[in-house]
């Protein structure tokens, strides 16, 4: 027989194999400050990545620099792209609390 229990608001889940454990979060964290964080991280990325894009867009940067670093400023605009999809979706959830 499993248990089931519904998620506790305001937790964050890990998943252990077959088992979810569930951490209440309220007390632990201040949320607002928490959300101020989340959107100052979102703005600084996507500052950089703003950044990045005009690079790529630069037909003269792309044409004269060495493909390699072409190659990483393309890499490096992917990786940041993924961690404020990450940050967005934290964030979110840190929204959807009721403090």
């Amino acid at each position: 027989m499993k248990a089931r229990a519904a998620k506790p608001e305001a937790s964050a889940t890990a998943v252990f194999e077959k088992t979810q454990v569930h951490l209440l979060l309220k007390g632990l964290l201040d949320f607002e400050e928490e959300r101020k964080r989340l959107r100052k991280e979102i703005q600084k990325h996507q500052k950089e990545m703003e950044t990045m894009g005009k690079k790529l867009s630069n037909e003269q940067f792309v044409q004269k620099a060495a493909p390699e670093i072409v190659e990483e400023v393309r890499s490096r605009m992917q990786g940041v792209s993924v961690k404020v999809e990450k940050l967005n979706r934290n964030l979110t959830f840190f929204e959807s609390i009721h403090d």
